[in-house]
């Protein structure tokens, strides 16, 4: 997963602080329907874990931190019935202040199931603190599923009669599910069936609110959950997923001379989601925007080769008077300048590498400092994609093509750690979306400027489009 990592007391903590999972490609369809016995038989649920806290721990034996079926069955204080859900891992928080595990010999119990005493943990509230939550941290491969749970007030406690409200809310999102029980006295117990599914790798916590009673003890058990897992780490296809992507082909180049700062700043804004650009290596190994091999057709050069420059060579050239008089003077600019003017205007950069190597690139988004989920780079050289992939996984690769996409071809992009394809649209129908969606692969088309060809790229839901008329493609899409 490529969630930020935070590890302050009242933050959640995310999966990747749990389990280290290897890379996983994900597509999302827009705007998707899928018939529910389809979307069964591309899942596997795990069988359902419930959560018992049944050792016998001494009275107020603080909650581990985290601890859930992902680390294993033998926890202080804890033990799963009904097998483990391995991709999943909870989070208790604040810990150790609110969380506390009690004996059958220290507590009474509040389950109703049967005569047996059954141990519970305790939610400690003396004001001011905190609501107690439950971080269910979730591998990218697989969605949560929260059953039930029982709540209760055990029976020796003095404190007055109160009701809990329960949250479900997306980690870092908004609120999904709330339920308020009853008026709980001494007791008094409550199971609630949450019967709720997550989305594919997303966290959810789940909120205990005490409703303002300030001291307060409440008590759960039975906490029972499991996984839902697509089978080789592709998603299944999902309705309001996130919608197609629209990318300006070298910048607004319609507008704008290609592969410049302006060509990226005159988007208008809203429009694009990534501009995609070109980048060359110059003799003195600096990485700078520049389609061709050659520098006549984009500069006020007569010619030669652009590989003979260097950095400052190339940035003495003109490289808008060819488009435009009102561009004149505009010059090369280096990739990282062309990053820093994308994400600027909130846009992200999609890299086409023509030329340099792997490390090369690796040490300029490292110098950047830049999150790798804040950028793509396509190539058509598969092997520079291994090599960077290599460097760093979290990187989101895509595999640049215009032949006709076969199996084969999809097993050496997802060799080389692409994450999806970039393709020539007339290459493109139906068979081969699914096809490609079928091998948890997401794919953009390029470069579609006219009308008519957009929308059916549109109707054939790819991930996105690659043109030189963004505005007009944003105002096909609803």
């Amino acid at each position: 997963m490529k969630n930020s990592k935070r590890a302050a007391r009242d933050e959640p903590i995310y999966f990747s602080q749990i389990l280290r999972t290897p890379k996983i490609r994900m597509h999302i369809t827009p705007n998707k329907r899928i018939a529910l016995p389809l979307f069964a038989a591309m899942t596997t649920v795990s069988q359902a874990a419930i959560l018992s806290f049944d050792t016998g721990q001494a009275n107020n034996q603080d909650l581990s931190l985290m601890f859930g079926s992902n680390l294993t069955a033998d926890i202080a204080g804890a033990s799963i019935a009904n097998g483990a859900t391995p991709d999943i891992g909870l989070i208790w928080a604040p810990s150790p202040q609110v969380w506390e595990v009690h004996g059958a010999t220290s507590f009474d119990p509040i389950d109703p199931r049967s005569g047996s005493a059954v141990d519970v943990v305790q939610m400690d509230l003396n004001g001011g603190e905190a609501n107690p939550t439950i971080t269910f941290a979730t591998a990218a491969s697989v969605a949560l599923q929260l059953n039930s749970l029982l709540i209760g007030h055990a029976n020796d406690m003095t404190e007055p009669a109160n009701s809990w409200t329960l949250r479900i809310k997306e980690v870092g999102g908004s609120q999904v599910l709330t339920h308020t029980t009853a008026v709980l006295g001494a007791g008094d117990t409550e199971t609630i069936a949450f019967n709720f599914t997550g989305d594919p790798g997303v966290d959810y916590i789940l909120e205990f609110d005490d409703n303002g009673a300030g001291h307060v003890r409440g008590a759960i058990d039975n906490l029972s959950f499991n996984q839902v897992v697509w089978p080789n780490h592709s998603f299944a296809l999902v309705e309001n997923a996130a919608p197609l992507l629209v990318a300006a082909h070298r910048g607004d180049s319609i507008n704008a001379p290609e592969n410049t700062l302006a060509s990226i700043n005159i988007i208008p804004d809203g429009v694009a989601d990534l501009t995609e650009f070109d980048v060359r290596e110059t003799l003195d190994g600096v990485l700078v925007l520049m389609h061709d091999q050659w520098v006549k057709r984009t500069t006020d050069a007569e010619s030669g080769a652009f590989a003979d420059l260097t950095l400052a060579e190339a940035q003495a050239l003109d490289a808008g008077s060819w488009f435009s008089p009102e561009f004149a003077g505009e010059q090369v600019p280096t990739m990282e300048a062309a990053i820093n003017a994308a994400i600027a205007k909130g846009i992200e950069p999609l890299i086409e590498r023509k030329t340099g190597a792997a490390a090369v690139y690796h040490a300029e988004f490292t110098a950047q400092a830049l999150s790798p989920d804040t950028f793509r780079v396509i190539s058509f050289d598969a092997g520079f994609l291994a090599a960077l992939d290599a460097l760093n996984p979290d990187y989101r690769l895509g595999l640049l093509g215009r032949e006709v996409i076969t199996q084969e071809l999809i097993d050496q992009a997802k060799a080389s750690g692409a994450d999806f394809l970039s393709w020539r649209y007339t290459e493109i129908d139906a068979s081969i979306v699914d096809l490609v969606y079928a091998n948890g692969l997401d794919l953009i088309v390029w470069t579609v400027n006219d009308a008519h060809e957009m929308q059916e790229m549109i109707d054939l839901e790819v991930g996105g489009i690659t043109t030189k008329y963004p505005s007009l493609l944003r105002s096909l899409l609803p």
